[in-house]
């Protein structure tokens, strides 16, 4: 069943820390991004983080996130999700969300993957099931690590496509960058990734521990 989703999303892609009055931390960048086609596509992107008080190297809470794809009028802003996929497949534009809450799996099949799907419809977010979504052929093209250990390492700028560490730990054909797990030839699927780490809804509310691969 589909959900139609209200979203808010800021007028002005760029938020200044002292409207809220607080130490933010903000990386801001536009990714180069692979599309499941072979066609590369440039995505702008935000995340916003409270600054850490204590300890140099400990980095505050997240608070939210932004995408804009403007050649399509596209935008997203969420908090508790991370984006790990954009695609443009046979038309339609379809955008994948890692879940950051073990909760947020409740109202999810035990058998899915911790996972949000959308898909852009006449200008807004449609919220689909598992089945609905192309994770067979939707890449996981986005950009999971660009915090750095200190805001000076933070994103910022134009990012290429061989600077990007996503969730592409599968093979495809040739082998990743250690360092990176950037492949050389395409993204790896949704569905691939998953199936290769043996993560479900269900694993991951019965594990008492579970790696998020998406860097806090």
């Amino acid at each position: 069943m589909k959900r139609r989703l209200i979203l808010t999303f800021a007028s002005t892609f760029a938020l200044q820390a002292c409207a809220i009055g607080e130490n933010i931390d903000v990386a801001e960048w536009t990714e180069e991004t692979m599309l499941s086609n072979g066609s590369m596509i440039h995505v702008q992107r935000q995340a916003r983080r409270k600054s850490g008080v204590w300890l140099p190297n400990r980095r505050g809470p997240r608070i939210d996130q932004s995408l804009i794809y403007r050649p399509l009028g596209v935008h997203w802003s969420g908090i508790d999700q991370s984006p790990i996929s954009f695609d443009v497949i046979d038309g339609s534009i379809y955008l994948a969300l890692h879940f950051l809450r073990r909760e947020q799996c409740n109202n999810k099949l035990g058998d899915d993957y911790p996972v949000a799907y959308l898909k852009w419809v006449k200008g807004e977010w449609i919220e689909l099931n598992q089945a609905e979504f192309p994770i067979e052929i939707a890449g996981l093209n986005l950009a999971i690590s660009y915090w750095g250990r200190s805001s000076n390492e933070d994103y910022r700028g134009q990012i290429a496509w061989s600077q990007k560490s996503t969730v592409m730990k599968v093979l495809t054909g040739q082998p990743a960058d250690p360092k990176t797990w950037v492949f050389p030839t395409r993204p790896g699927t949704i569905k691939e990734h998953f199936t290769a780490t043996q993560t479900t809804c269900q694993k991951w509310m019965d594990a008492e521990k579970y790696y998020i691969p998406v860097k806090p």
